[in-house]
């Protein structure tokens, strides 16, 4: 008997499949029982804007006086990129109660995985392996109902993906990674934050309409899976020949350097304009700039817009991809010589790495590649009061204030994340629940701590609202620090009518 539990949400990402077959090589006898004993991978199509911003970059487009204007130009590597080299497992039911995903097909079982069988997985591990399937493409539908006719074209940027685990032949028993779109609106979904669907995007939208059939192409080797797309021939057309394809690598460096929400951020039209709209305002007077952060396009945005600036641009993090990006970025629009990115830490400035110029305008998104938390990037007011020698004496200062910000909210299955397992059929795992369940400490000033915090993208997380978001600090960083370490506290207070507990903040 084999017990295993080596997956993840892309299923094989643990070397499950070599781990099993080594097992069968080296340990278990011809009919030994496998459990799980086989794994049954599924795909549908998809549409989603906001998961297409995750990974492929559009023009950098702002407004100004209702004129659309294409600011920056984007390294050909970017745009052709064929991204990161895995999926982005995520809750993706959440896109679906906000209606930002559109389904484009019925779901079709795409691979299945036998792992009880040692012909099968001598097979799984020899070579890299592509099987592909034909997919009708249905009506486009959301949530809230069928999204447009028949004849509509709707982009085509990925699929989903999922897997069922069959513990053991003979048996119905079966452990489901589905979303909650395919499942009975009567069954209450375990809720799970380690195994959930995958999205795996396309470089670039297919445009798609009812009846269109595509070949949808699932490679993998030992560890990892990826997609293909392509439109099938129609009859009497050539056939396309399963040929295997390469697993997506990213080239561009920019997958590398930033997060899939980070890319999101970037190709968010409104929040570039409001960029360019607030440094439009800064007086012709300023000439030399520093922009303190990781690979952004706010440096190259505050060139285009005053071309008599020279904007420095210090490498915060002191990352090679950094660096390698935001060169490309500079030589694809022309600035070099204009926005000058220096290579070593921040803190260690001196004069000379400005052309012993003083600094006139001091900016930042702030955003750091290394920042775990929000506030991390907050550093920003530390760095600024250890360049006070290079900053001029009316030097401007962008951002000029920031404030954290609260909220009592009550999570619906994510309070899970810290809560006590205790005795689980018959198994007694309060030893585990030690190092997990979050123990409440009481301060000399009776006040109660819950813990570290921890960094998740909350609207992931079916919650509610308890009160209205508060201010319970607040940072002016146009002042200096008067040391190199600060410790400040706030707080406020909440009211609330809710009946429901708040089991978070």
């Amino acid at each position: 008997l084999l017990v295993t539990e080596i997956y993840d949400s892309e299923l094989i990402g643990e070397g499950g499949l070599y781990s099993i077959y080594h097992a069968f090589l080296n340990m278990l006898k011809p009919d030994a029982v496998v459990v799980p004993a086989s794994a049954l991978c599924y795909a549908q199509l998809i549409s989603s804007e906001w998961l297409s911003s995750c990974q492929t970059f559009t023009k950098i487009q702002t407004q100004w006086k209702d004129v659309t204007k294409t600011q920056l130009v984007l390294p050909e590597l970017m745009t052709s990129c064929s991204g990161p080299p895995c999926g982005y497992d995520l809750h993706v039911e959440r896109l679906w109660d906000t209606d930002d995903i559109t389904l484009l097909s019925d779901p079709v079982l795409i691979q299945t995985f036998e792992m009880d069988s040692m012909k099968d997985l001598e097979q799984y591990v020899e070579r890299p392996q592509r099987a592909s399937s034909v997919v009708d493409v249905t009506a486009a539908s959301r949530k809230s109902g069928p999204v447009s006719s028949a004849s509509t074209v709707s982009p085509c940027h990925g699929v989903v993906f999922w897997w069922d685990l069959l513990m053991h032949r003979g048996t119905d028993i079966i452990l489901s990674m589905a979303p909650s779109w395919q499942r009975d609106s009567k069954e209450k979904p375990q809720w799970r934050e380690h195994w959930m669907p995958v999205v795996f995007l396309l470089p670039e939208a297919l445009e798609v309409k009812q009846g269109d059939q595509l070949t949808v192409g699932f490679s993998h080797d030992d560890y990892s899976i990826w997609f293909d797309i392509t439109k099938t021939p129609v009859s009497g057309g050539d056939v396309t020949p399963i040929v295997q394809v390469e697993r997506p690598i990213c080239s561009c460096r920019a997958h590398i350097t930033w997060t899939r929400e980070k890319c999101s951020d970037l190709n968010n039209a409104e929040k570039l304009t409001g960029w360019a709209n607030v440094l439009r305002k800064v007086p012709a007077s300023v000439k030399t700039c520093l922009y303190l952060g990781g690979a952004s396009y706010l440096p190259l945005l505050c060139a285009t817009l005053h071309p008599h600036m020279t904007v420095y641009a210090a490498n915060v993090s002191a990352s090679v991809a950094n660096s390698r990006l935001m060169a490309e970025l500079i030589e694809s629009n022309n600035l070099t010589g204009r926005v000058r990115w220096v290579d070593k830490p921040a803190s260690t400035l001196q004069l000379s790495d400005v052309n012993n110029q003083q600094v006139d305008l001091l900016l930042a998104e702030p955003y750091f590649s290394t920042s775990i938390l929000p506030w991390h990037d907050l550093a920003f007011m530390f760095l600024k009061s250890s360049l006070r020698e290079l900053l001029s004496e009316n030097c401007l200062v962008l951002p000029q204030r920031a404030a954290v910000m609260a909220a009592p909210v009550y999570f619906t299955d994510f309070w899970k994340m810290r809560a006590a397992v205790g005795t689980v059929c018959g198994f007694d795992l309060s030893e585990f629940d030690t190092y997990t369940e979050t123990t409440p400490a009481r301060g000399e000033d009776g006040r109660v701590s819950y813990g570290d915090a921890e960094c998740f993208g909350v609207w992931e997380f079916e919650s509610y609202l308890l009160a209205r978001p508060q201010a319970i600090m607040s940072f002016d960083f146009t002042q200096h620090l008067a040391t190199s370490t600060a410790v400040e506290q706030g707080s406020a207070t909440f009211s609330t009518n809710s009946a429901k507990p708040c089991n978070a903040v």
